[in-house]
C-alpha cells in the first residue's frame, strides 16, 4: 500500500472498568503492532505535494490526520489518559516523523499553546490544507476548529455506545451534562451514532460531518 494512504489511525480511547479500549480506523491496522514502520509513516510528509491544486483526496487527508490529535486531546482534556501514556500511543502506531509531529501537538496543548483540542485540531488542519494546495486562507483555520467542535457531542454519544450503553441512557447522561443545548440536537447526535451498526459506520459519519461543516462554512462566507 503506498505509504500516503497509511494515514493516520483516529484514534477513540474510552475507559471502562479501568481498560483503555484503544479502536484505530482508517489505516491504522498497518499502524500499532507493526514491527517496523517507515519514518515517514503517518507523516504529513508521506503524502505526495499534488502538482496542482488539491482536492477530494488531500482534504479527506487533512480530516484524519488532524482527527488523530483531536482525538487524543479530548482525551488528555477529560483526564482519561495521561499526557505520557499518549505519547506511547503515538509511538505504537507511527514513524518517526508522524511521532514528532504528533508529539509537538500535544505538547503545544499541555503547554496552553492551544486553548483546546479543537483549536490544535484545527491549525493543524489549516497546515495541512496549506501543504497539499487546497484552497485555504487564514480564516479557514478557525472554520477547521469550528467544525472539530461540532464533532464533540457526536464523539460522546459514540463513547456511550461502545461502552455498551442504551441510546436513552447516552441520551440521558449528555442532557444532563449540556444543559445549555437544545435537547432536540443530543436526540438527534445520539439517533445518528446509534443508527449504525459498525465501527466503520460511526467513522464515516465523523467525516461527513466534518467535511459537510466546512464546505456549509465556505458557502456562507462567499454570501
Amino acid at each position: 500500500m503506498p505509504r500516503h494512504l497509511q494515514v493516520a489511525p483516529a484514534w477513540t480511547i474510552a475507559p471502562a472498568a479501568g481498560i483503555l479500549f484503544v479502536l484505530l480506523a482508517g489505516y491504522a491496522a498497518h499502524g500499532a503492532g507493526q514491527p517496523s514502520r517507515p519514518d515517514d509513516f503517518g507523516s504529513i510528509s508521506s503524502y505526495p505535494v499534488p502538482a496542482g491544486e488539491g482536492g477530494g483526496n488531500e482534504l479527506e487527508y487533512c480530516y484524519r490526520y488532524s482527527r488523530r490529535v483531536w482525538e487524543l486531546g479530548y482525551l488528555l482534556r477529560d483526564k482519561q489518559i495521561t499526557y505520557g501514556k499518549a505519547r506511547e500511543v503515538i509511538a505504537s502506531s507511527l514513524g518517526k516523523l508522524g511521532v514528532a509531529e504528533d508529539a509537538a501537538e500535544i505538547e503545544k496543548l499541555r503547554s496552553g499553546e492551544y486553548r483546546d483540542p479543537d483549536q490544535m485540531a484545527g491549525a493543524r488542519f489549516y497546515g495541512c490544507a496549506k501543504t497539499l494546495k487546497l484552497p485555504v486562507e487564514d480564516r479557514h483555520r478557525e472554520n477547521a476548529a469550528f467544525c472539530f467542535r461540532s464533532l464533540s457531542l457526536p464523539r460522546y454519544a459514540a463513547i456511550q455506545m461502545r461502552l455498551g450503553k442504551t441510546s436513552s441512557q447516552a441520551e440521558e447522561s449528555l442532557k444532563a451534562s449540556n444543559q445549555s443545548l437544545e435537547p432536540q440536537v443530543i436526540t438527534g447526535a445520539v439517533s445518528l451514532i446509534y443508527s449504525k451498526k459498525s465501527l466503520a459506520e460511526v467513522d464515516g459519519v465523523f467525516k461527513d460531518l466534518f467535511l459537510t461543516c466546512i464546505a456549509r462554512a465556505g458557502e456562507r462566507e462567499q454570501r
